[in-house]
């Protein structure tokens, strides 16, 4: 019985093999779709890091962890980028000097992120004039952020 107990124990802290966890920045293409990614660490980057590419229905949690940009200059995509998608969800990120680009998706839905700004010189990593740049977007839906 004890044996027993301890398995199931084990197994409920093992993680969800329904969910792909990443530890590195990473591409999402159209091969992502209709799947789940959690992050496993924080990711720092000092350019794009989290690219989705003609992705439809794809859902990343970042389980809370930290996603900074650490490069010495704005970027026009900045760290996470969302292009050609439908049914995109972005949750529990916290970032750090991030900007979001999203261009020709519907069905956006950023969720239960913070959005910290830690300088506010012209180097910082959200770009200084548009740290948001939404090109040709539809339903695009900010909650609890």
């Amino acid at each position: 019985i004890i044996i027993t107990f301890l398995c199931l124990l084990s197994y409920s802290f093992a993680q969800n093999p329904n969910i792909t966890y990443i530890t590195g920045c990473s591409y999402f293409g159209s091969s992502s779709s209709g799947k789940t990614y959690a992050l496993n660490n924080s990711l720092s980057s000092s350019g794009l890091c989290l690219y989705f590419y003609n992705v439809n229905s794809v859902v990343l949690d970042c389980m809370n962890y930290e996603v900074e940009y650490t490069g010495a200059s704005d970027q026009a995509y900045s760290v996470v980028a969302v292009q050609l998608g439908y049914g995109v969800t972005i949750k529990n990120c916290n970032f750090i000097n991030v900007g979001m680009f999203i261009k020709n998706t519907t069905s956006t839905t950023i969720n239960n992120n913070t959005f910290t700004l830690t300088s506010n010189t012209p180097t910082s990593g959200v770009t200084r004039y548009q740290p948001f740049n939404f090109i040709s977007t539809y339903d695009l839906h900010f909650q609890n952020n």
